[in-house]
């Protein structure tokens, strides 16, 4: 059993994210939440004598969040 060679070297993705931030001074607090889908079909495939069995799809849709702090410092 081996992994069978990645068919793509790179995988296009699109990205919507809602972001608001808050703070003063020199203090910046952002909370993210976000959806991402690749645009090609993506899955994996292991090799077991000679053919190719598909063991994992990735989700169309892949939910993600976020909290940043950030220090803007004025000169």
């Amino acid at each position: 059993m081996v992994l069978a060679e990645p068919s793509q070297k790179w995988q296009p993705a699109a990205r919507g994210e809602l972001r608001p931030e808050m703070g003063g001074g020199p203090w910046q607090l952002a909370l993210a939440a976000s959806i991402e889908t690749s645009l090609r079909d993506t899955h994996y495939d292991i090799i077991v004598g000679g053919v190719a069995t598909r063991i994992a799809e990735e989700w169309p849709l892949r939910p993600g969040a976020a909290v940043a702090l950030a220090w803007r410092p004025r000169f």
